[in-house]
């Protein structure tokens, strides 16, 4: 490693706290492995000191390298980042003078970075020499390290890629709607074409679809929700804009077809811009879930749908 890399580093403590939580891990482990578990906790503890200096939230909780079953078997040093993605911290041997590091491929899984640690000897101190996004055939080439003066931003740069951009609902009075939502009389018409082949009654097909016909001052839009192959259910929206600053709104959970029934368990939640719950039903053998609300021009809300462990969350700005 080149010696302008080793004066670029940050020399950062590392607190006691971080070596105490690193030896009760140590003491979980069989001789074997007690070593690494250490070290790699030690780097963990320690970029996450980093990150949240650098303004980031970390969570130590999802760290596969602070459980002690997963150290028996894996040579990982996870942090993850909220919102941002999982980055790897490998602690490096500097007295070695490598070239490039060999980084365990149990590690190498889904990291959207890797940081090098380096210990200094006889200290309670670490050399954090820089950070690469990718590997190089499984390994980290320690003079291409980029700067950690880059780390903040690129950190940040993720973190952007993954803020979904809100439908804007006003738009659906004026351009139409985006991909994935459509009309309501589109998907009436489907929806009289399927009762009309359940029921063999062309007249109950015909009110069907006249019944969804929407009022010139009334925006309906649904959209396709998918829970896993073969399940789903159909996500409606209403808009009335009657009223010039306040934007009036209701939900509607809907079976995919007329003759189904919502799955029991199913939660509709509404979350406003801080991702905080203010409203929610459960569905519970029942044909439709519902919710009405009013909101102000220019705010943002979400739409979340719970079905066991999986959730689809809509991001809605009026």
């Amino acid at each position: 490693m080149s010696h302008s890399m080793i004066s670029d580093a940050l020399t950062f403590p590392i607190t006691q706290a971080t070596i105490d939580h690193a030896l009760r891990l140590a003491r979980t482990q069989p001789p074997e492995t007690a070593e690494r578990a250490y070290r790699n906790a030690i780097a963990v503890l320690t970029a996450q000191d980093y990150c949240t200096l650098l303004g980031f939230e970390t969570d130590l909780s999802q760290s596969n390298a602070l459980q002690p079953i997963v150290c028996l078997t894996g040579d990982i040093a996870d942090l993850p980042l909220p919102n941002i993605g999982t980055i790897e911290c490998r602690l490096v041997d500097l007295e070695k003078n490598q070239a490039q590091y060999d980084v365990p491929l149990e590690a190498t899984v889904d990291k959207a970075a890797y940081l090098a640690i380096a210990l200094q000897p006889d200290t309670n101190l670490a050399q954090i020499l820089g950070f690469s996004p990718t590997l190089r055939s499984g390994h980290l080439i320690l003079d291409q390290l980029q700067s950690l003066d880059d780390f903040g931003s690129y950190l940040i740069s993720l973190r952007e890629a993954k803020v979904p951009v809100p439908t804007r609902i006003m738009q659906w009075f004026e351009d139409g709607f985006e991909r994935g939502w459509q009309a309501a009389q589109a998907i009436a018409e489907t929806i009289a074409t399927e009762v009309d082949l359940a029921t063999s009654s062309p007249e109950l097909a015909f009110r069907s679809a006249e019944s969804t016909t929407t009022p010139p001052d009334l925006r309906r839009a649904t959209k396709t929700i998918q829970f896993e192959p073969g399940g789903g259910v159909t996500l409606q929206i209403d808009l009335n804009s009657s009223s010039p600053d306040v934007l009036s709104v209701e939900v509607a959970i809907l079976p995919l077809t007329p003759t189904e029934e919502l799955p029991d368990g199913l939660q509709c939640a509404i979350l406003d811009l801080d991702g905080h719950s203010v409203m929610q039903v459960e569905a519970n053998a029942g044909d439709r879930l519902q919710l009405e609300f009013d909101v102000d021009l220019g705010d943002t809300f979400s739409i979340r749908l719970t079905l066991g462990e999986v959730s689809v969350t809509e991001l809605l700005t009026a």
